[in-house]
């Protein structure tokens, strides 16, 4: 529990490295916890001092990207933390698959693919596996590689922050400077338009509507996951 006389001990750049390493780790799970500091954050006079010392303790650089272990992330956007199982339920239902959903959730909880917190990054795409589907995982993917793969027919499934395209985009940023990367959510790429620089997919939290989104606001999101991406086929 994180108490509002750390809050502000943190805010006025007053915390141990310990006390700094356990409020960043607790704002990476927190939504409500990042989002007070953010407000607090925005109301300082001088923030670019007040970033400056949320760097800073005890005279040493706390590195944000100390916590920033791929494999503890968890793809959770929705409100039932399934955002990426219903991105490989969609998948599936493209390859003509026909699975309710609850069936994928239980199947995933009980081979450990699936918690209550989200979907690990590792165990992305493993539902399509074990129903038929030839899974590639790749990690610091480039653009160029996502769209071959669209070229080729083949679907594409990444991490990314949600946030980053549906949410606050001035918290979103001070959240990737101040607390750090966070990839918490699953989409599916369906298309790209060379023409207008947009990519088009399935967002879960949306439902069938398509979504569009330009080239440089979903790299953005991409980024956060180090730009991990699922090839099925």
């Amino acid at each position: 529990m994180i108490s509002e006389e750390l809050i502000a001990a943190y805010l006025d750049g007053n915390t141990t490295l310990v006390e700094t390493i356990r409020i960043i780790k607790a704002m990476q799970t927190d939504k409500r916890l990042s989002r007070l500091v953010f407000n607090c954050y925005m109301m300082d006079e001088d923030r670019d001092n007040v970033v400056r010392k949320k760097k800073t303790s005890g005279g040493k650089v706390v590195e944000m990207t100390s916590c920033e272990e791929e494999k503890v992330y968890m793809a959770a956007k929705n409100e039932a933390n399934n955002c990426e199982i219903l991105c490989e339920s969609f998948i599936l239902k493209a390859r003509g698959v026909m699975m309710n959903c609850d069936d994928l959730i239980e199947e995933a909880r009980e081979k450990g693919w699936f918690r209550d917190a989200g979907t690990q990054l590792n165990d992305f795409g493993k539902l399509l596996e074990s129903n038929g589907l030839v899974v590639e995982r790749r990690r610091k993917a480039s653009f160029d590689e996502l769209k071959k793969a669209l070229d080729l027919n083949k679907f594409v499934l990444v991490a990314v922050d949600g946030g980053e395209l549906i949410g606050d985009l001035s918290f979103e940023q001070f959240e990737d400077q101040c607390i750090g990367k966070i990839p918490d959510h699953a989409v599916v790429i369906t298309a790209y338009n060379e023409t207008d620089k947009t990519v088009s997919l399935y967002d879960p939290t949306i439902g069938n509507q398509t979504c569009v989104y330009s080239y440089a606001q979903f790299i953005d999101a991409w980024d956060d996951s180090n730009n991990y991406m699922i090839i099925a086929e």
